[in-house]
């Protein structure tokens, strides 16, 4: 079969120019193979070349040229044979096409790392969604980039995950409410690969009852009993649900005052927040949100009668501006507007953004931002079920940017838990907030607050002082516990209910508290309302019964436990220059804000005055926990304008 021995070295009578061929080809073979080399392809190797066909001319053997380590053949000495798809290798020409040999192993297809491979077989960039071939251009196209285009983006309820989920994007938000919805619109408005996670549910008009117990339990984080500990305990309520806080306030929508902002640039050294500066940003949310003041079609008794008592002092006052688009003006907008016409986040931006190729994931709680390097790279959150209970599956997301948009009382608690280093050691404080007491008034007719716009009105006389009046109308379950008497006079006073007025004394605070990082999943928020601010809010409440008196009220409830009840204007005048302990109050709070606020000098500041995290490049803040100090009023239109300002700033850096 063969022309060489087992022991090697050619056949006795071989011809001389074929020994002469063996030597040198033994001489390119290594020496292990020699011995255990496969006879088969040396055999192969020393085969004479073809004999010529009748009428051809035979072609000349070729000249073996021999480099040390490997033996280079021409394709005389190799000549092709034909083989099918299972036939095995027989000549040199063969191996680099066939089957490799058991010996030799291909390079593996690049494969992620543990981080992005998703379990049950899940896409790496998509939920359960393969990206088809690209197309092949054709015509002019040819040769021309071409941009695949963008496709709606999907909504996920993490109650219906049934394994982990991993996912890449440019950009991954935490928060959907004032802050967080607007950024995410932004950047994927912008072309940008976006996720939206959040913690609470998706819920729209249709699942809003009016109950106020039910719908507090519902939409309201720790079902309304989140709050500031101190001397008082302070209760401050928070949305937990698509749209946050957006989704339970009142859509009142001020803009910060020109001389607050003129202070964050004088005082904190923010760049670019100045009123000609943020113009553009208020004026833009405004027409997102069809901001307008409250018409007269829902303009009711309640604010009709305190506009009368206000203009009759002379004090200054107006409608109030909201954000709203076929407002039937229910009265219950403080537990979901079951005709979706407050136009809060769940309604506009956030259905925009996913429109615009944003993913959103709902029942899953963010616990921690990934770092590398000391760079943010992505997000680790946990899904929950309808009970807010943990399920046992995981959400990783894998970004180039991270915007930290959870509130300011959740923010600054997250980055803490995240290790993220804090330059400025002011992470956590300089918590502001703003004390409320709601004051009551009989009438001698009805006044049937239900049955308009709860914050349709304020006075505006006094915000420079840091006070500010407006509507506050509440259902009857609401109402009742503050209400002065027991017994048979508070039965008496429920019974005269729809004679009842009701607004709101707030206060801008001078007094600052702190959050950190609790064991459990909400943070310690410390507050202590000091004694200064205890005056202001006496005052405010004196001068909200005063308006209430000049407005025709018979008496008014102050809200203060050792003068619940006003009799005439002159228990109202000296109730504004009473020294009361911050415990003399029945208070609750609202717009938390400043916790990890913005400057330019990472000394002072958490983040730049875009919002970029001191020391953590690739992580951004994006709520009203940027504020340096109070903004005075309703703080939601600012921080929507902030938020719109930081997405253009992070799609720049992009």
């Amino acid at each position: 079969m063969g022309d060489e021995r087992r022991g090697g070295g050619p056949r006795p009578g071989a011809p001389p120019d074929r020994a002469r061929r063996a030597r040198a080809a033994r001489r390119c073979v290594p020496r292990w193979r020699r011995r255990h080399g496969p006879r088969r392809l040396r055999r192969a190797l020393l085969r004479h070349p073809p004999r010529a066909r009748a009428g051809r001319a035979s072609r000349p053997a070729p000249h073996p040229r021999v480099r040390p380590g490997r033996l280079r053949a021409d394709a005389p000495l190799l000549p092709a044979r034909p083989r099918g798809e299972g036939t095995r290798p027989r000549l040199l020409g063969d191996l680099a096409a066939g089957r490799p040999t058991p010996g030799h192993r291909e390079p593996q297809a690049h494969r992620p790392p543990p981080l992005l491979r998703a379990a049950g077989d899940l896409a790496r960039h998509r939920l359960r969604r393969c990206v088809p071939p690209r197309e092949a251009p054709r015509g002019p196209q040819r040769g021309a980039p071409r941009r695949p285009a963008r496709s709606a983006g999907v909504t996920v309820d993490g109650a219906s995950v049934a394994h982990d989920v991993h996912e890449l994007a440019d950009v991954v938000v935490i928060g959907s409410g004032a802050g967080g919805a607007v950024v995410a619109r932004e950047l994927a408005a912008r072309g940008r690969d976006v996720v939206l996670v959040e913690e609470g549910s998706f819920l729209t008009g249709k699942d809003f009852t009016g109950d106020p117990r039910s719908m507090i339990d519902l939409l309201y984080r720790n079902r309304g009993l989140t709050g500031a500990l101190g001397r008082p305990t302070i209760p401050i309520p928070l949305g937990c649900c698509v749209g946050g806080t957006t989704t339970i306030n009142s859509g009142t929508c001020y803009r910060a005052p020109d001389y607050v902002l003129d202070e964050w640039v004088g005082r904190y050294g923010v760049r670019g927040v100045d009123e000609p500066a943020l113009r553009p940003y208020f004026e833009r949310v405004e027409a997102e949100l069809g901001v307008r003041p409250v018409p007269d079609a829902i303009y009711g008794r309640n604010s009709q009668l305190f506009e009368r008592g206000a203009e009759r002092l002379g004090y200054a006052g107006a409608r109030i501006p909201r954000n709203e688009r076929g407002c039937l003006g229910t009265g219950v907008c403080a537990i979901g507007c079951p005709q979706d016409a407050k136009q809060a986040m769940h309604v506009s931006y956030v259905p925009r953004a996913v429109s615009a190729g944003a993913r959103l994931y709902t029942r899953c709680r963010v616990g921690r931002v990934l770092l590398s390097a000391g760079r943010a790279i992505g997000v680790i959150g946990r899904f929950t079920d309808t009970t807010a209970r943990d399920t046992g599956r995981e959400l990783r997301v894998l970004a180039r940017h991270v915007v930290v948009a959870c509130g300011a009382l959740l923010t600054p608690a997250l980055l803490e838990k995240s290790a993220v280093p804090d330059p400025s050691r002011m992470r956590g404080r300089n918590l502001h907030i703003h004390p409320a007491t709601r004051v009551g008034a009989l009438f001698d007719e009805d006044v049937r607050g239900w049955e308009e716009v709860p914050q349709a009105y304020n006075v505006h006389q006094f915000t420079r002082e840091g006070i500010f009046i407006q509507g506050q109308f509440v259902a009857p379950a609401l109402e009742a516990p503050v209400l002065p008497g027991v017994g048979a006079s508070h039965k008496e006073r429920m019974a005269r209910y729809a004679r009842l007025g009701s607004f709101g004394a707030l206060i801008s605070d001078e007094s600052a508290g702190r959050v950190r990082a609790g064991r459990g999943r909400f943070p310690l928020v410390g507050y202590r309302l000091g004694a200064a601010d205890a005056q202001k809010l006496a005052r405010a409440i004196g001068l909200t019964a005063e308006i209430f008196f000049a407005g025709g009220a018979r008496e008014v409830y102050s809200g203060v436990h050792s003068r619940p009840v006003l009799h005439s204007i002159d228990d109202a005048r000296a109730l504004q220059t009473a020294r009361l302990p911050a415990a003399d109050f029945e208070m609750m709070a609202f717009h938390p804000q400043g916790t990890a606020r913005m400057g330019e000098d990472r000394r002072r500041a958490v983040t730049d005055s875009a919002g970029r995290v001191h020391g953590t490049p690739g992580l951004w803040v994006g709520d009203a926990s940027l504020f340096p100090s109070s903004c005075k009023v309703n703080p939601q239109i600012t921080i929507m304008a902030l938020a719109t300002r930081l997405a253009e700033h992070l799609a720049a850096d992009m």
